[in-house]
């Protein structure tokens, strides 16, 4: 009877573990997108797409920005933000200067060891 005890209290712990972890998760993710926002979220799939065929997934160092293509009749501007390594790139080289990139408070960014 003392094993399934035990294996009922390592599941609830694992599973506690797994849902703290991710909450945490989803707050981060939250706190992320939060730092990079389009003024125009259409301005993507309707202007730099076919204007520059969307350079944003080219020029980010951190695979941020993607176009995804599973339904090649209606793609998807896809804003990976887990990926941002905080580099700025995006809010200099946007052709449209649609994407705004706001840097994180506290000590929230990248520490850079000699600027």
């Amino acid at each position: 009877m003392n094993i399934k005890h035990h294996s009922k209290i390592a599941f609830t712990f694992a599973s506690a573990e797994v849902n703290l972890f991710s909450q945490q998760f989803i707050k981060i993710i939250e706190l992320l997108t939060g730092k990079i926002k389009l003024k125009n979220p259409d301005l993507p799939i309707n202007y730099t797409l076919k204007e520059f065929d969307e350079p944003a997934q080219r020029y980010c160092p951190a695979g941020v920005y993607e176009i995804d293509r599973t339904n090649e009749n209606d793609p998807k501007f896809v804003i990976n933000a887990q990926n941002c390594i905080h580099c700025k790139t995006c809010d200099i080289k946007e052709p449209s200067q649609n994407i705004t990139w706001v840097t994180p408070e506290g000590a929230g960014g990248p520490n850079y060891a000699n600027m």
